[in-house]
């Protein structure tokens, strides 16, 4: 059979900020926070001065006890964390009246831990409250008595402190008794000191040998939860770490994948471009060879025109001149041979290698291989019908 109660620990008089307290059969209270946001009253900080402490929880077994305070914006970060004096051998009522200076927050509440300075092991907890700071009046110093509590939600004594948002302002004499409530959170980080607290006596006591069988028994099973939440804690930090070097690792081989494609795709537009390159310059030289050469065979042709008319013109030249000095048995020589071949001579005696792109008429008498030919019929001839070869158009002299 199970029940669920809630009620107000506190009557906050400020936009209703409610601690809610829930318990089931055979199980252990548990709290719900409801909270609304603090922000700073004023740009230079916060003044915390720690008084007193009365009527302590007791957690020292032997003599009295060492108190001292610590507190923070942020229990989760044990770094944040400061501390007053310690009160040697305050017992129940300590005394501390230290004052400090703390930084503009926006944090909703002050979380304050009553400890028990110890000489060897881990201190302990005596007890601990989260006080809202949107009680502290605007422009006012608050100066009064805030209740603390044991890891059961229990009464562990009271602590007298006074707020301030100015620096010079001074605490009046304490009146009433402030708000201060269970913080779920805190709660859980406070139980966690307690068995840190127990499992490191335990094991004081077992190493002097005045621990009895059955608190050895607790103290290992303390020590055992403790050893295990470490190694939990140990794992669960080695499985990030090595998360973090695989994410590592990835980003790297991610980034030398990049890297590759990248140059890769660079060496090929590289290649891609001295193969354009090497291309267009073949091209440029076929182009330029084929102008070489176009430009060489025109000026041979207009060579071989040059030399034709000038051996034509030798030729005439030459011929006039025999015409006029040769007697009549040369020409009826001539006349015999020019008759056996079955043309007319023409241009005289003379002739002319045979061109393959030259134009003949008949009766010109051209040189090929070292004989004469004559033209039967006019033509422009091209390298095939050379003499020879070409029957109908050359005949031998």
């Amino acid at each position: 059979m199970s029940y669920q109660q809630s009620y107000q620990t506190q009557e906050f008089s400020y936009e209703q900020q409610q601690t809610t307290y829930i318990q089931q059969s055979g199980q252990e209270p548990t709290y719900q926070v409801t909270q609304s946001s603090y922000h700073s009253q004023s740009s230079s900080g916060l003044t915390v001065t720690f008084h007193s402490a009365s009527e302590l929880k007791s957690v020292e077994t032997f003599g009295k006890q060492d108190p001292y305070v610590r507190f923070t914006y942020d229990f989760s970060d044990s770094k944040s964390f400061q501390e007053t004096f310690t009160h040697k051998d305050g017992g129940k009522n300590a005394q501390w009246n230290q004052t400090f200076q703390l930084s503009s927050s926006s944090a909703p509440d002050l979380f304050i831990e009553v400890m028990n300075k110890e000489s060897a092991g881990s201190d302990e907890l005596i007890g601990f409250a989260a006080i809202p700071l949107r009680q502290i009046p605007q422009g006012q110093p608050l100066s009064t008595s805030f209740t603390i509590y044991d890891i059961k939600s229990q009464s562990a004594g009271e602590v007298q402190i006074t707020f301030s948002t100015q620096p010079q302002q001074q605490g009046s004499n304490p009146q009433g008794r402030g708000q201060s409530y269970v913080h779920e959170g805190h709660l859980k980080r406070c139980k966690s000191l307690r068995n840190k607290a127990i499992a490191s006596d335990v094991g004081a006591v077992a190493i002097g040998g005045a621990l009895a069988v059955g608190a050895g028994l607790l103290g290992k099973k303390l020590y055992d939860d403790n050893k295990k939440e470490k190694e939990e804690q140990e794992r669960m930090e080695q499985e990030k770490e090595r998360v973090e070097q695989e994410r590592k690792r990835l980003d790297q081989e991610k980034k030398e994948f990049e890297q590759q494609q990248q140059e890769q795709q660079k060496r090929q537009q590289e290649q891609q471009k001295r193969e354009q390159e090497e291309e267009q310059k073949r091209e440029k030289c076929k182009q330029e060879k084929r102008e070489q050469e176009q430009e060489k065979c025109k000026q041979e042709k207009h060579k071989k025109k040059q030399d034709k008319h000038k051996k034509k013109e030798h030729c005439r030249k030459n011929s006039s001149d025999s015409s006029d000095s040769s007697d009549s048995s040369d020409s009826s020589d001539s006349d015999r041979k020019g008759s056996r071949h079955g043309g007319k001579r023409r241009g005289g005696g003379c002739a002319n290698d045979w061109d393959p792109v030259g134009t003949y008429a008949a009766g010109d008498r051209v040189k090929y291989h070292g004989r004469e030919y004559v033209c039967l019929q006019g033509h422009t001839s091209n390298p095939t019908w050379m003499p020879g070869a070409a029957h109908s158009l050359w005949q031998p002299c």
